[in-house]
C-alpha cells in the first residue's frame, strides 16, 4: 500500500466544468487508488460556479479558495505545499485535472512500475482523449448519465475505448495528466517554476529538470485514463493574454533547457518508443 498525495486544480465557469469535476473526482474515488492510503487537496482557481460549495459541503475535501486565478504553476505549487506541511508521509504525489474519468484499475500498473525500479520519477498513464472520442458519444453519455447509473454503463464503454486507443498518438512521456510523481524526486528537483505563464511549458521544464537530474519519465501503456480535456486547459489558462503566456512560458523554457546544455530536447525526441512501458 503506497502513501499518495493528490492535487486536485479546478477554475471553473460554468455548470457543465462543474459536472466534469463532479463525474472525475466522483470516479477517481471508485478506482484502485482507495486500496492506498491518500489525502486530497483541492486548490481553486477563482472558480465561479459552486464549485467550491459543492467540494467543501458535499465532498468535504480541504479546498484552498484562491482570489484570482493563478495559473497552472503557481496554483499547483500551493497544492504541493498543502500535501507536504499536511500529508508528509507521502511517497508519490499525484497530479490531475478536473476533466478526467478514471476506469476501476488504471493506477495499479503504474505503481508496479514505480515499485520495481526506484529510479522511475514520473510516471503517466495513456490518455483516450481528442478526436473523435471526446465529441463522440462517450463524453456525451458521461454527462448525461447520473453517477450512481454511470458505473455500469458508461465505465464499461471508456475502458473499451481504452482498450481500443493502444497506439502512439502525440506521444509526450511522462508530461500527460494525471502523472505520479515521486516525492522523493520533487525533493531534490524541486516544484513547478513560478515564472511561467498561466498555462503551458511548466510540464515541459519540469521535465527537463528531471532528465538533468538523472530520473527517469515514462507513459505505461497497461493503464488509460479518459480526459475530457477542454474541461480544464481552456479554463485554467483563462481568456486574457493566450498568446503572450505561451511566450512567455515557451522562452523560459528554452532558457532553461539551454542552461543545461540544450539536449534534452534531443535526447528526447530520440528515445519517445523506449520511453514506454
Amino acid at each position: 500500500m503506497a502513501a499518495i498525495g493528490v492535487n486536485l486544480l479546478t477554475c471553473n465557469r460554468s455548470p457543465l466544468l462543474l459536472r466534469m469535476t463532479q463525474l472525475g473526482l466522483r470516479s477517481l474515488l471508485a478506482s484502485d487508488l482507495q486500496e492506498h492510503e491518500f489525502r486530497i487537496v483541492v486548490v481553486d482557481n477563482a472558480s465561479d460556479d459552486g464549485t467550491v460549495r459543492w467540494l467543501e459541503e458535499d465532498m468535504y475535501l480541504p479546498t484552498v479558495r484562491l482570489d484570482e486565478n493563478l495559473g497552472i504553476a503557481r496554483a499547483r505549487n500551493v497544492g504541493y505545499r498543502w500535501l507536504a506541511e499536511q500529508f508528509p508521509q507521502a511517497e508519490w504525489w499525484l497530479e490531475l485535472h478536473n476533466d478526467m474519468i478514471f476506469p476501476k484499475t488504471w493506477l495499479r500498473p503504474l505503481l508496479e512500475i514505480g515499485n520495481s525500479d526506484p529510479r522511475v520519477g514520473l510516471i503517466s498513464p495513456g490518455l483516450v482523449t481528442g478526436r473523435p472520442i471526446m465529441f463522440g458519444a462517450t463524453q456525451t453519455r458521461t454527462l448525461r448519465v447520473p453517477w450512481h447509473m454511470a458505473d455500469g454503463s458508461v465505465f464499461s464503454e471508456v475502458e473499451l475505448a481504452c482498450a481500443v486507443a493502444r497506439r502512439d498518438v502525440e506521444p509526450r512521456p511522462g508530461l500527460q495528466h494525471p502523472v505520479l510523481k515521486r516525492v522523493a524526486m520533487m525533493q531534490e528537483i524541486g516544484l513547478y517554476d513560478e515564472n511561467m505563464g498561466l498555462s503551458n511549458w511548466e510540464d515541459t521544464e519540469e521535465v527537463c529538470r528531471v532528465w538533468k537530474a538523472h530520473w527517469k519519465y515514462l507513459v505505461c501503456l497497461r493503464s488509460f485514463v479518459f480526459h475530457q480535456y477542454s474541461g480544464s486547459r481552456l479554463e485554467i489558462r483563462g481568456p486574457d493574454g493566450q498568446n503572450e503566456d505561451w511566450t512567455r512560458g515557451a522562452t523560459r523554457f528554452h532558457n532553461v533547457h539551454a542552461a543545461c546544455g540544450g539536449a534534452f530536447l534531443a535526447e528526447y525526441n530520440s528515445q519517445l518508443g523506449a520511453m514506454y512501458a
